[in-house]
């Protein structure tokens, strides 16, 4: 909703593999159906009409540029669901990673 169209296409490939990551968890958790659900959700016309207008009306009322706004953040993984060896060692420090690079490039 709040970041601009440049933002989202920095962070595109972390939420891609977030929602991969997602999957594969629901898959495993017997939370598949759930998870299709939501999708349904976000892939009906009526829920992306609504998206969009809610977003035109963020986007007016911007005070500040992405940057500030996402100073406090971090691409640490900070689940309590996911708590094993391969998230600690290797998909957080490579979303830290990440985050870092867009926090880098990202001016506006």
């Amino acid at each position: 909703m709040y970041y601009r169209l440049p933002t989202l296409l920095l962070l595109a490939p972390a939420m891609l593999a977030m929602e991969l990551a997602q999957l594969v968890f629901a898959v495993g958790h017997g939370l598949l159906g759930p998870r299709m659900r939501a999708w349904g959700y976000y892939w009906k016309p009526s829920t992306w009409r609504r998206l969009c207008r809610t977003r035109r009306a963020a986007q007016r009322r911007r005070t500040i540029g992405d940057r500030a706004f996402s100073a406090g953040f971090h691409g640490r993984l900070d689940f309590p669901q996911l708590r094993g060896p391969l998230v600690r060692s290797v998909a957080s420090p490579i979303f830290a990673a990440y985050w870092w690079c867009v926090r880098r490039v990202m001016f506006w």
